[in-house]
């Protein structure tokens, strides 16, 4: 009897626990789907990268051109005050040369700080609120 009862338990538990338990796993993708939605991806990331990169140049190479341009006008206007000040200064050491009075050397100096404080406003559009 034990035989019996020992036979019947492993049966009804072989038989009702494979049909109590449902299949709740999703059939997993082939494997071919899965290498087309990687491809995809890829091809989507190489897609967005090249037009991120090829922004970021156009944007780099207009940098650079108005950094050029900015250079080359700064340039130009400290050449042109290095000039004046420059020709004030050797209009000054001739007119003190040429001074023999008090009063003629005081009006070589006023002329050299007047020439001096007139070439402040070429420098203005180079010159931020901070400098000032």
């Amino acid at each position: 009897m034990k035989k019996v009862f020992v036979a019947t338990v492993v049966a009804l538990s072989l038989g009702t626990g494979s049909a109590a338990f449902a299949d709740t796993t999703a059939s997993p993708k082939p494997k071919a789907q899965l290498n087309q939605t990687y491809k995809a991806a890829i091809e989507k990331w190489k897609a967005d990268s090249q037009a991120a990169q090829s922004a970021f140049k156009a944007a780099m190479n207009d940098y650079l051109a108005k950094a050029k341009a900015n250079a080359a006008a700064r340039k130009a206007a400290n050449d042109a005050f290095k000039s004046a000040v420059n020709s004030a200064r050797d209009a000054y050491k001739s007119a003190i040369k040429a001074a023999t009075t008090s009063e003629a050397k005081t009006a070589a100096d006023n002329a050299r700080k007047a020439a001096s404080l007139n070439m402040w406003p070429s420098l203005l559009p180079f010159l931020s609120e901070t400098d000032l």
